[in-house]
């Protein structure tokens, strides 16, 4: 994999408007928010929630976990023209391929520190949005 698909924090240039975060990493299909950030050296990693968006070319998924709970949204753009299009729709999904979006993850945040790294696809895995280990999740199409 080349290094311009792992992905990368964001120092400079964050949104002035909505919740600020503490990190923010990306790259040209994932961004993923962390909020709440406290690293204590000794101490395990605390994080608030944080949101992690995955997208693809016909289609964008947003993972919010909330602290507790993970809620998987579907991502409509709306229209293509700019001056049309104001802001994206979240549209409630239950049902996203969270095992791709698991494995490429994994495969483009070797940046991130690991600590954080874990902690993301720790509750990406134990979300019972989840399939469990060998079973396909409703999106994808038996062969």
């Amino acid at each position: 994999m080349e290094n311009l698909d792992l992905m990368y924090e964001v120092t400079r240039g964050k949104p002035n408007t909505g919740p600020q975060f503490d990190r923010w990493f990306r790259n040209r299909r994932f961004d993923l928010s962390v909020y709440g950030v406290r690293e204590q050296e000794g101490e395990q990693l605390s994080v608030l929630w944080f949101r992690l968006d995955h997208r693809e070319r016909l289609k964008s998924v947003s993972l919010f976990w909330d602290g507790q709970n993970l809620r998987a949204y579907l991502v409509d753009e709306g229209d293509a023209d700019v001056r049309k299009n104001n802001s994206p729709m979240m549209i409630a999904s239950l049902t996203p391929d969270l095992q791709k979006i698991i494995s490429e993850f994994n495969a483009v945040s070797t940046e991130i520190p690991e600590e954080l790294r874990d902690f993301v696809i720790e509750r990406l895995t134990k979300s019972p949005l989840a399939p469990a280990p060998g079973t396909k999740s409703p999106d994808q199409k038996s062969d």
